[in-house]
């Protein structure tokens, strides 16, 4: 919202501040006219020239002192804006003392007059009877003018209304001057038998004050004649009227009657149909004028009533009320709908503290903080809070706030606004909860796939370990694998792009051998590559054999799908990964870019802006002819994202694609930590006792089968309940738990196992479950499990479990240690 002008000092209403003095040019004219028209009185004065003297021959002749005097005043004037107050009053103190003195001297009949000081030889000689002397009125004006303009270069109201109203009888004398000079009525410039008003003296007095004026154009009288409104258009329109009409009327009398057009009867007569026609039409003009601004005053009226009316619509439909606290006078003003909101009854004018009774305990502080904040620094605030109503009922809040400033920076006011979103926050929730039963349909979905997956998947490998299978058989159980396989794929994509749109993908950071990573994902992919008759090509910079930090599981399923991806739509020819460098940022990370080249059918330009988008394959015959979820490079480039870095495709010159992505890694060196030694190094032809807790028969067969062929012991528990009766009966180097069981889950399982005294309380126990989401994996860990292998079981993936983590292959630390709710997992990152 735009602030509201600001303030400084006090002001006029018009953004003009009464204590300046603008120095603006209305003065300075008047000063210049002034300074001219006493200037050429005392030239005549000096060189006897009775045409600068008394202006029109056989009138009276200006006072050299009020010469002096005016001279004084135009000086005044000129140095309105420059000189300090002291010096202002000065100067006026010396105008009003000159005609103090005059009338001191009138008073007490003195025979030296103040008048007299100038010229004195020459005044006695002076046109008219009796000789010059400086009129009472011309005294009485010059006290008028110099307290005005001391009152003038006040800054308080009070002042620039006392510099105006006596400007105002300034003018009124010498109205009535020049008036008695037009007319030729002499008791109009002539106090008795005093000398009379200089015509050219009325003249001097009235552009003085004209000048009064201008120091303060638009305060006090001068604002009505500046307004806007139907008050100054009539003034402006009357006042000029008021003046020069009646003076139009008696001269046509006066002349009339003075060349014998009429007698003074038929003078009089016309005089008064003059003035009530002049009067008549005056009043009908303002009648007329008042008549439009009323219009005009409706016409806006209406527009306001219709915008408020507006306002308030918007508001109601909105849901959306304000409240305004104007700390000069502290009243709070509040909008109807802001009164519904808070469940206040309509009319009423709630205190703060009501207002703020309704906030939550936690929510009102957070606010007294916010209002604080705002007095202090002029800043805004923006929050969700909780207010339940009189009656008990709870609204959801969006409170909005500003602060609004005068030209000083000073907080005048607090404006804000609360916007009721219970329905909003409802549906939040709902599709919250929608959210959750969806990642719990997910959740089941997956394990409901993945065990009879593990049954096909782990059957299937180990029978084509077996070195005496025709070659017709194999190639079926290749087939079945290979289907297999790309059903867990699918279902592996899907899962990761309902936790990527859920927000729940979080990185880790791990150190890594970037070296490594690179090889052992290639490695992976090698054998299809080779199936296929493709050359399978690394080429990684010397200079990036190196430690970095970052989420290296997530690096390796984006090479791994774009290798795949790669090789499955390549026909012949080749596939490459480069792997290069870029610059070094300032926080030791460097820009690491990884290049995937192929030789297949490219991408044409038309899908090459789909690539990246969720359920969209280019290429579709090919994509037809190989399947696929269309989930893949999305998924890589929401990876890529999260990671702050960069990913694309462009064609292949030579033929086919390259797809490219760059991220920044931090750099930590060469590697302490050895590469994963192969399985054959950790102790071979050692033989464990493995506990194995599965409630599927097929599934406990695959797993003896697994595992006995490595030599090692296998003992079966159905549940939970029966594998903690049985690792209290003997020792096991190893626990392989699965998860959802009937009578006791492997979560309690693990726990209560965790409880037990000595070496058996500290058994290494992996996970082997279908349950494989993020949050699922981070509560095996907190329930105390070691490692967690996913199902579909991988014979690669249980012998490197065992290795890692059986006792006796290896030495397992004590990862749990006693705390106050009895032993806590201290476990490390996966």
């Amino acid at each position: 919202m735009s602030q509201r002008p600001r303030i400084r000092g006090t002001s006029d209403g018009h953004g003009q501040s009464l204590g300046a003095v603008p120095g603006a040019s209305v003065p300075i004219a008047a000063a210049g006219f002034v300074a001219a028209v006493a200037g050429l009185v005392l030239i005549g004065w000096i060189e006897d020239l009775p045409a600068l003297t008394q202006l029109i021959p056989g009138l009276t002749a200006m006072n050299p002192m009020s010469a002096t005097s005016f001279l004084l005043i135009a000086l005044t004037l000129a140095l309105m804006p420059r000189l300090p107050f002291a010096g202002i009053a000065l100067l006026g103190g010396l105008i009003s003392g000159i005609g103090i003195a005059k009338l001191t001297q009138l008073a007490q009949g003195g025979p030296l007059g103040i008048d007299q000081l100038l010229f004195a030889a020459k005044l006695g000689h002076g046109v008219g009877v009796p000789p010059n002397r400086m009129a009472p009125n011309t005294a009485v004006a010059l006290i008028l003018a110099g307290v005005a303009l001391i009152a003038g270069k006040s800054r308080s109201k009070v002042g620039i209304f006392v510099s105006q109203g006596l400007s105002l009888l300034l003018i009124a004398i010498a109205l009535f001057a020049v008036i008695g000079y037009v007319l030729g009525i002499v008791a109009l410039y002539e106090v008795r038998a005093y000398n009379a008003m200089a015509l050219h003296s009325a003249i001097a007095f009235l552009i003085t004050a004209i000048g009064i004026f201008g120091l303060h154009p638009r305060a006090c009288f001068l604002r009505v004649l500046s307004d806007r409104g139907p008050a100054g258009q009539l003034a402006r329109f009357v006042l000029p009227l008021t003046v020069f009409v009646p003076v139009a009327v008696g001269l046509m009398r006066v002349g009339g009657e003075r060349y014998g057009v009429y007698d003074h009867g038929q003078g009089v007569a016309i005089q008064v149909f003059a003035n009530v026609l002049v009067t008549f039409v005056l009043m009908m003009s303002s009648i007329l004028l008042l008549y439009r601004s009323d219009l005009a005053r409706r016409s806006v009226e209406q527009a306001v009533a219709r915008s408020e009316d507006e306002f308030r619509l918007a508001e109601r439909m909105g849901r959306v009320g304000h409240w305004r606290i104007d700390l000069r006078d502290r009243r709070l003003s509040c909008s109807d709908e802001f009164m519904k909101i808070c469940g206040f009854p309509a009319g009423m004018t709630p205190s703060r503290s009501a207002i703020m009774a309704l906030f939550d305990a936690q929510d009102a502080a957070s606010q007294r903080g916010a209002t604080r904040l705002a007095l202090k620094e002029g800043i805004g605030w923006d929050a969700n809070c909780r207010i339940s109503r009189p009656g008990g009922e709870l609204r959801h809040i969006r409170s909005h706030g500003v602060s609004e400033t005068d030209a000083a920076g000073r907080v005048v006011s607090l404006f804000g606004v609360f916007v009721d979103i219970t329905e909003l926050e409802g549906a939040r929730r709902q599709a919250q909860e929608a959210l959750e039963s969806k990642a719990a349909f997910l959740a089941n979905m997956s394990h409901e796939v993945r065990t009879p997956l593990n049954a096909i998947i782990g059957f299937t490998d180990l029978i084509l370990e077996g070195p005496t299978l025709a070659a017709p058989v194999r190639r079926q159980l290749e087939l079945v694998k290979t289907a297999g396989d790309a059903l867990l794929t699918v279902v592996n994509d899907i899962l990761d792009f309902s936790k990527m749109e859920a927000g729940k993908v979080d990185l880790v950071s791990n150190a890594f051998d970037l070296d490594f990573l690179v090889e052992s994902s290639a490695s992976i992919v090698r054998q299809s590559a080779e199936t296929k008759g493709l050359a399978l090509a690394l080429n990684i910079d010397r200079s990036l054999r190196r430690s970095f930090v970052g989420d290296d599981g997530r690096l390796r399923q984006i090479l791994l799908n774009l290798l795949s991806n790669a090789i499955k739509f390549t026909r012949h020819g080749s596939v490459t990964l480069d792997v290069t460098h870029g610059s070094v940022g300032p926080d030791a990370s460097r820009a690491i870019l990884f290049t995937v080249t192929d030789s297949g059918q490219g991408i044409k330009a038309s899908e090459d802006g789909q690539l990246f988008e969720r359920f969209a394959q280019a290429n579709s015959a090919i994509g037809g002819e190989h399947g696929g979820t269309g989930l893949g490079l999305a998924i890589c480039r929401n990876l890529v994202t999260l990671m702050g870095g960069s990913i694309g495709h462009r064609p292949n010159p030579a033929g086919g694609s390259i797809f490219w992505f760059e991220v920044n890694l931090r750099e930590v060196g060469y590697t302490s930590e050895p590469r994963l030694p192969p399985l054959s190094a950790s102790r071979p032809g050692a033989a464990l006792t493995i506990l194995v807790v599965e409630d599927v028969p097929v599934n406990q067969e695959l797993a003896a089968a697994l595992l006995t062929r490595k030599g090692h012991s296998v003992v079966i528990a159905n549940n939970g309940k029966e594998a903690i009766v049985a690792i209290q009966q003997g020792e096991f180097n190893l626990i392989l738990m699965d998860i959802q069981m009937p009578v006791m889950d492997g979560i309690t399982a693990t726990r209560l196992i965790r409880l037990l005294p000595g070496r058996t309380g500290t058994t290494p126990i992996v996970a082997l479950s279908a349950n494989v989401m993020a949050d699922q994996i981070d509560t095996f860990r907190e329930a105390g499990m070691n490692d967690h292998i996913a199902k579909p079981i991988r014979l690669r993936d249980l012998d490197e479990a065992i290795a890692r983590n059986a006792r006796g292959n290896q030495i397992v630390p004590n990862l749990y240690e006693p705390s106050l709710g009895g032993r806590r997992a201290m476990l490390g990152s996966r």
